[in-house]
């Protein structure tokens, strides 16, 4: 999942202040989800540089093309991303306090999509505009058939209301 980068106070700067890590939570496990995945995320926040493992972090500094590196993750991923791979990804653009204007048209939603490639598979955007949280949801058909895909995301909004004591909507 993303973390925020940005210092304290800047809270609406733009621009892509962010960097991926790791977060897992079991819930046979954790009496408090909640607290797991915040406890994980500011332990992320302290670290400097991006949460990657020491392959990931050889592979960056090497001095080989682009081009190179791509193949060499595509090839890691094939053979050893089953096994390596998180689960699933979360992208959160965050809050837009100040939707994009179209003329008079004032949007009253946003969606964005995130990747969602094997043997990941399983993608979650989350996005608030007027104070409304939208979540977009990708997958593979190798993962989740139709309507597999439908009950995911209909399971995951109804967590996500009980979480935050609301109604599913």
């Amino acid at each position: 999942m993303p973390i925020d980068t940005r210092p304290p106070g800047n809270a609406d700067e733009l621009g892509n202040l962010s960097r991926l890590c790791t977060v897992s939570a079991d819930p046979r496990t954790e009496a408090d989800l909640i607290a797991a995945v915040a406890g994980q995320t500011r332990l992320a926040k302290r670290e400097p540089g991006p949460m990657v493992g020491p392959v990931q972090a050889a592979t960056a500094r090497t001095r080989l093309p682009t081009s190179v590196k791509r193949i060499l993750v595509r090839l890691a991923v094939r053979s050893v991303g089953r096994l390596q791979c998180d689960t699933s990804l979360l992208s959160n653009l965050g809050k837009i306090t100040d939707p994009p204007r179209f003329g008079r048209l004032v949007p009253t939603s946003m969606w964005f999509s995130t990747s969602a490639h094997m043997p990941r598979g399983l993608s979650v955007g989350a996005i608030s505009v007027g104070g409304r949280l939208q979540l977009c949801f990708r997958y593979r058909q190798a993962l989740l058939d139709d309507v597999a895909g439908r009950a995911f995301a209909a399971e995951y909004a109804a967590v996500l209301s009980a979480l935050a004591g609301g109604e599913p909507g």
